[in-house]
Parts: structure tokens; sequence; C-alpha cells
């Protein structure tokens, strides 16, 4: 085993031992060994520390932070303790393919520095109230966007799951890590400064789980959802027309205020706000995905089945 990792796994976890032991595990199970799992515990109150100390592997690396901090400050203290020339990114729920590691490194040898970004498909877990249910990831039928995707982040939204991703570590420094104030779309933030100076490459076969559940948010954090990304936009408008940025912020602001209008206290003033705010195109999207979901379901499920047996 070479004296310095390759890679480095940065694992962030607050109150996260639901699924913790199958997250690492699917680390340790990897076909690639060259690694280190940097565990940055964010002062959790469950049994997390004690699952992730239990672990005698030597490539296991526990931290304690000092104080609590958003997710993305978080990731930039983990980012601090790594000694791999690549970052590798993990929540305490989401789980690799064995070959995940191995797929992307093969990719990262035989680039050059102008690289900054290896992500993979991806499959969504998602539970409803009957059954559990499987969920492919974007694009599901056509590849993974490559090259130069700068301009298809800031008009699509964030398509990268951030389990997914294996991040250039001097690149990662080079446009300075995540603002520390982003809690939910720090991803999103990561890959559109990575995307402004660096190729992004994909692999195309499926490499991890991305878990999508209630205890991904807190309920403050969701209205992030729409303010963070409204600030990455708003820093990357010179890439867009500017009939794409109106039309890209009026989406997100549609989506800010329906959360507004009905988690806040409805009033007449807040319908008039909404109204002025609505996009049509977006609203119209909103109710076709959920007129079609039972469909869409079926056919994923029809793929993933078919993937299974090898069809």
């Amino acid at each position: 085993m070479p004296a310095t990792p390759f890679v480095s796994v940065i694992l962030n976890c607050y109150n996260g031992q639901k699924y913790l032991v199958e997250t690492i595990e699917s680390v340790r199970c990897q076909t690639y060994s060259n690694w280190e799992l940097i565990f940055w515990d964010n002062q959790s109150t469950d049994d997390s520390a004690s699952i992730a100390r239990s672990y005698q592997d030597p490539r296991i690396h526990y931290f304690y932070a000092s104080r609590h901090t958003t997710l993305g400050e978080a990731r930039n203290l983990a980012a601090k303790k790594t000694q791999g020339s690549w970052l590798a990114f993990l929540d305490c729920d989401d789980v690799w393919f064995p070959s995940k590691l191995a797929s992307q490194v093969e990719i990262a040898r035989t680039e050059n520095e102008d690289l900054g970004l290896i992500y993979a498909r991806t499959i969504y877990l998602s539970k409803d109230r009957r059954n559990g249910e499987e969920v492919f990831s974007r694009f599901e039928s056509i590849p993974l966007p490559e090259g130069q995707i700068l301009r298809q982040l800031l008009l699509q939204g964030d398509f990268i799951p951030l389990v997914s991703a294996l991040v250039r570590k001097s690149a990662f420094e080079d446009v300075g890590g995540i603002p520390p104030h982003f809690e939910y779309a720090e991803d999103y933030y990561l890959f559109v400064a990575l995307s402004e100076k660096y190729r992004i490459r994909a692999v195309q076969q499926n490499c991890c789980y991305y878990r999508v559940h209630e205890d991904n948010f807190t309920k403050k954090a969701k209205r992030a959802v729409y303010l963070e990304p409204l600030e990455i936009i708003d820093n990357w408008q010179h890439y867009l027309s500017p009939k794409e940025f109106s039309r890209r912020r009026a989406a997100i602001s549609t989506g800010l205020a329906i959360f507004d209008f009905l988690h806040g206290t409805p009033s007449v003033k807040g319908l008039i706000s909404l109204i002025r705010t609505v996009s049509i195109p977006f609203l119209l999207y909103r109710l076709s995905s959920r007129l079609g979901k039972p469909l869409v379901l079926a056919w994923r499920r029809r793929l993933l089945h078919a993937e299974k047996c090898g069809l």
C-alpha cells in the first residue's frame, strides 16, 4: 500500500447512525484500495461516533468538530485534513457500488490537469408510504453531459449527485472550496465553480445509491433550496443571455414564492406576491411532473428490473 492515498473520501456526519454502517462498508468494499476516509463528525449526539471509531481500519480517520457548522463549512474543514490528490464525498446515508472509485481513478490517471471533476450515474432511493421506490437519475436514456458543462448546470440545475463526485483537490482549492454559509446547495456551487475553469468527465454506468428521505434537510434548510441556487445564478449570470437568466431566475423564484406562501401565513398580500412572481412554464412543468409521476415510476421500475436481469 502506498504511503500517500490517491483518493481522500470525505464523509460528513451529523446524527447519521441509521445507515452509517452500510455507508462505511461501501467504502471498505471498494475494489480500488488506495484511499483514506476522513470521518468528519459535526458534533453528533447519537451513536455515530462510536460506530466510526469501532473500525480498526488504519485508512479511517475520525475527527470531531470543535463547533457545529453549516454543511458547506464542514466539507471545507474536512478537506483540510486530506492527503489525497482527489477528493470523493459521501454523506452518512449514501452507498457506493464496489467499482465506483476504480472506474473514476482509471479516468483520473489518464487525464491532464484541466480535468477538475469526474461524476457518475446514480440511482436515487426513495420511499413512499406504500412501498420502496428506486428512481434513476436524470439523463436516464442519454449519456451524462461531459466537457464544458457550465451553461447546462446553470440552465438545468444541479444534475451531478455529490455522492458520485470525484474532485481534483488542487481544483477544489483553486476555486476556494465552498462558501461557508451554504447549507443546501454547497455541491451545486462547487460544481458550477469547477465547471467555469475545468473540464468534466462522467462514468456512464450506475456507481452509487443516493437515499432520498425526509431527514435529508432540516425545515430551515428547505428554504435554502431556492435561496442558494438564486445566489449561484446571480453570481454566474454573465454566462447566460438576458432572456435565459430571466427565465431561470423566475423559475427558482417561483419555487421560493410557493414555499413561502404554503409554509408561512397565507394572506392576500402573499397571494398577490405569488401571482407577480409566478413563472407559467415552471408551474406547467411542476403540474406535468405530478400528473405523470405514476407512469414515470412504472417505467423506471421496469428499466431497473431489466438491468438487474441483464436484459
